[in-house]
């Protein structure tokens, strides 16, 4: 047998350890710890991810390498984060950036595309969103006497400059995708500010699904190690 066989085979034998042939995207954020957190990863590679389910005792056992895989795939197409090759990264610092065109992100990704020897995953604040250029700003032009020109003003007490900003608050309403397309946004305003607050609403006039709700929303976000607070009326 080889290594990865054997190992198999004796955690088989060990009646207080449990295989598992499937594992949710959700849980391995937590395992890995990666978040907004001050200590916790932005991005980590994928090698080192399938070392950690068969080196660590604290990581729960698996069946193969591919449930690893399976996992990133499905973060990569809820948002939960993005999937990008090492070569393309860009670490500066420890601090993990990578182009929009480079990473995978928000949607449907096949299993075989993950590679864990050569990939990492990353938060969706670390994604360079690309802007296309566009045309040049036109130079201004003379300042000419007139009714608001500087030699127009009388003198007198110049207005107060404005302060400084100290509060922001963005009131949206998204769709999945669009949601998706505010993650770079909103992370980059976490990071200048520390935290950031948010109050998220959702309305349906059919009424929400009970084990879509729990299942889909609530465990995921329970497991995620933020503290929240959900209000069902």
């Amino acid at each position: 047998h080889g290594v990865h066989e054997r190992l198999i085979e004796l955690l088989g034998k060990n009646v207080s350890g449990k295989l598992f042939d499937e594992f949710r995207a959700t849980k391995l954020l937590t395992l890995l710890r990666m978040g907004a957190g001050k200590d916790e990863k932005k991005a980590i590679e994928t090698k080192i991810i399938r070392d950690l389910f068969f080196e660590s005792l604290d990581f729960p056992r698996l069946t193969e390498e591919r449930v690893i895989a399976s996992a990133i795939a499905q973060g990569v197409k809820d948002g939960l984060f993005a999937y990008a090759l090492k070569n393309k990264v860009l670490e500066e610092d420890g601090k993990y950036s990578v182009k929009q065109r480079d990473a995978i992100f928000g949607r449907t990704v096949s299993v075989d595309e993950i590679d864990l020897d050569s990939g990492l995953i990353l938060l969706p604040e670390c994604i360079i969103q690309e802007v296309p250029p566009g045309p040049e700003p036109t130079p201004p032009g003379p300042i000419l006497p007139g009714p608001t020109s500087p030699e127009s003003i009388p003198p007198g007490p110049r207005p107060p400059e404005s302060g400084k900003i100290t509060v922001v608050r963005i009131d949206m309403t998204v769709n999945k995708q669009a949601l998706y397309k505010t993650f770079n946004a909103l992370g980059n305003l976490a990071d200048m500010a520390g935290e950031i607050k948010l109050g998220v609403e959702a309305q349906s006039k059919e009424g929400f699904d009970r084990n879509r709700l729990r299942n889909a929303v609530k465990e995921p976000l329970e497991e995620s190690g933020i503290e929240l607070k959900i209000i069902e009326t």
